[in-house]
């Protein structure tokens, strides 16, 4: 499922971001906690540089979870991401056609999203 492996690799990078912002940003707090009495200039210094690497984290990590939350699906039934995807693909070679027969009923998310990832062939 490219779905699943989209989303695995938007949970790394969100994993691998996080630990650097945190690590940086801890980082310039011990320095500030050390220079505090000797250097209080430089130590709110480093308290501002800490604050600026959580702030870029913060959004960071907003952007992945939009990437999370927007899906193929968009809000949209089955039935209609599947008929966009039949029009994006009759644009590149009319071949295609889609019909639902019967009534269609609403299915879980993950369900709905599995029958719409495109798949790759080994």
């Amino acid at each position: 499922m490219s779905a699943t492996r989209e989303r695995n690799r938007i949970a790394r990078e969100i994993h691998d971001s996080l630990g650097h912002f945190l690590t940086v940003a801890n980082m310039q707090l011990e320095a500030a906690r050390a220079l505090e009495t000797t250097d209080p200039v430089q130590a709110r210094g480093a308290v501002g540089k800490a604050q600026a690497f959580i702030q870029e984290g913060l959004a960071d990590i907003r952007r992945s979870v939009a990437a999370l939350r927007s899906g193929p699906l968009d809000n949209k039934p089955l039935a209609a991401a599947v008929q966009e995807l039949v029009n994006l693909a009759n644009a590149e070679s009319p071949e295609a056609d889609f019909a639902v027969l019967g009534t269609p009923r609403k299915l879980a998310p993950p369900v709905e999203l599995s029958f719409i990832a495109p798949s790759r062939k080994a």
